[in-house]
């Protein structure tokens, strides 16, 4: 019937290219094509990668869980990301994990996502720049306003400090 059925795309560790990424922007762009769940882990995206897929997401109506982790975005590509989550009320889950943004940008994403998406439910931000003890408890005051606030100011703030004890462990 020439309607696309696919629903979950992992792409992780595959250089996708210019093309490639150019190629994900317009699906996520397609209506009828339900794209629910994209892994675009390791696929050395970078801010101009993370761009095309921020725009994609303005008019994105589908997209649930997104995974951009590893894939050297900085804080410019994450408050292009923030931007997109302030007119994208579908996502639930964002995987920005591995990235070398800092405070500012993580706290740009949880900003955003007090002011709109009631529906997000899970942050991934572990083994990024964004670790200070001041962030953790900004992240978690601001998580707190969401929908799901409590649950996944818990869950975000039990990340940030697994991953504070793995790296205190490391050193």
């Amino acid at each position: 019937n020439g309607d696309c059925q696919l629903e979950v795309l992992k792409l992780g560790k595959i250089h996708v290219g210019v093309v490639g990424i150019a190629a994900i922007g317009n699906l996520l762009r397609a209506a009828s094509c339900p794209l629910r769940r994209l892994n675009l882990r390791s696929c050395q995206l970078g801010d101009d990668g993370a761009a095309v897929i921020v725009a994609a997401l303005m008019i994105n109506t589908s997209l649930q869980s997104l995974c951009l982790g590893k894939n050297d975005i900085t804080n410019d590509g994450v408050y292009e990301i923030a931007g997109a989550l302030r007119c994208n009320i579908v996502l639930q889950t964002l995987d920005l994990q591995n990235n070398p943004f800092s405070d500012t940008g993580a706290i740009a994403v949880v900003d955003c996502l007090q002011h709109s998406n009631d529906s997000f439910r899970k942050l991934k931000l572990r083994h990024c720049n964004a670790v200070s003890d001041e962030m953790k408890e900004e992240l978690v005051d601001l998580l707190l306003v969401n929908a799901h606030g409590p649950e996944l100011a818990q869950k975000t703030k039990q990340a940030l400090t697994a991953d504070q004890s793995t790296t205190g462990r490391s050193k």
